[in-house]
């Protein structure tokens, strides 16, 4: 209940005394709250906590938090994710690659020790050149020789060339570590797919240091064929 004084004033509540009254009714406002009612003024209704409202709860946006996008924008970004994804199906990333090595024969003990392959770049791209760095160590030193190479494309030999030792790294080559880099452009027409190359060592007397085999793959589009597209 809450007590509200009201002035005595002429043509008000008769039969009150001290000049005041004090009425009660019943308000629904927190306890101990009084209001002054003047004659004729309307009374007063303060509701209990009112809930908030659900949009003052909501955080309002500003002109700085909204971002305005063309039409046209929406649409090209797609576009552009198609035509990046479609161009790496088909044009593999290339670096180097250090490819695993096999001896011609596991049971022969070569003067030449081979311990790796790195072909740059790779995937192999016909028309473009390759080259082919073979780390190796000797325990003699080596004056000179010739290199063999040989290329199987699965079971058919398609490929054979000579070339002088020392047109491949620095001679005479000393006991030790040595590279032996080998550099070649694969013709427009070679067909794409997995093949194995074969490299046998000679030294000056055409006594066999090394024989080693690997296998590349050479990729289905090649250089000149993009530049046309």
């Amino acid at each position: 209940m809450v007590g509200v004084e009201v002035p005595k004033e002429a043509g008000m509540i008769d039969g009150v005394e001290g000049g005041t009254e004090v009425l009660e009714r019943e308000t629904g406002m927190p306890e101990g709250v009084t209001e002054e009612v003047a004659e004729g003024t309307p009374e007063v209704v303060v509701e209990e906590d009112e809930e908030v409202a659900e949009d003052e709860r909501t955080p309002k946006m500003t002109d700085d938090d909204v971002v305005f996008v063309s039409e046209g924008a929406t649409e090209f970004k797609p576009l552009l994710a198609l035509i990046f994804f479609s161009l790496c199906s088909i044009i593999p990333f290339t670096s180097a690659k250090s490819t695993e090595v096999h001896y011609c024969n596991k049971k022969a003990n070569y003067p030449v020790k081979v311990s790796g392959v790195e072909i740059n770049p790779y995937p192999i791209s016909r028309g473009k050149n390759t080259t082919f760095s073979i780390a190796a160590s000797t325990e003699e030193p080596i004056s000179g020789g010739k290199l063999t190479i040989d290329v199987t494309y699965f079971i058919f030999h398609v490929y054979s060339e000579k070339h002088d030792l020392c047109l491949k790294t620095s001679c005479p080559v000393s006991a030790g570590d040595f590279v032996v880099s080998h550099s070649q452009e694969l013709p427009g027409i070679t067909p794409p797919g997995s093949y194995t190359l074969k490299m046998t060592m000679v030294d000056a007397n055409n006594k066999q240091l090394t024989c080693i085999t690997f296998d590349f793959s050479i990729g289905f589009v090649a250089p000149e064929s993009l530049a046309d597209v």
